[in-house]
């Protein structure tokens, strides 16, 4: 087992149970190592933490896309496949890095706080949760569509 200080205090983690990332994260390349936690009272959660090993002070939120209506068409290479060990597409998992952005920074709309969630749609974490591997594809040309739906009715 391997102990790691996280932000609700020190776990316990099974090694086995670690994803790793074998060239690091865009801006972390050192960090390759991670475990994936979600809140555990929930039935299926929307928001993940990505939680360094390596490193563990540095955590990320992260979210499949399906969850802010986002779909993704785009294509691995043969290295790319290879690197997650993945004989097909269906044993890939697609999450989003997560991060706030100051009112300054968008001209969206803001909630009450002044700050908003976004997700770096370009560059989407792709795993493979069988082998335990994962890597961060970034996009130059993805053809991703946004559903925007309409609030339910109360």
């Amino acid at each position: 087992m391997i102990q790691i200080q996280t932000a609700y205090g020190p776990q316990q983690i099974d090694p086995d149970s670690l994803i790793t990332f074998p060239n690091g994260l865009s801006g972390f390349d050192d960090c390759k190592r991670f475990k994936l936690f979600h809140q555990e009272d929930a039935k299926a959660p929307t928001v993940y933490w990505l939680q360094s090993v390596d490193q563990p002070e540095i955590m990320f939120s992260v979210a499949d896309p399906g969850v802010m209506n986002v779909d993704y068409h785009f294509e691995l290479n043969d290295e790319e496949m290879a690197l997650l060990q993945a004989k097909q597409p269906t044993d890939l998992l697609v999450l989003l890095l997560l991060y706030k952005s100051d009112q300054a920074l968008s001209d969206a709309p803001k909630p009450a706080s002044g700050e908003t969630i976004n997700a770096a749609l370009r560059a989407p974490l792709i795993l493979n949760l069988q082998a335990r591997l994962g890597m961060q594809k970034t996009l130059h040309h993805a053809d991703i569509s946004v559903l925007i739906k309409d609030k339910p009715q109360a």
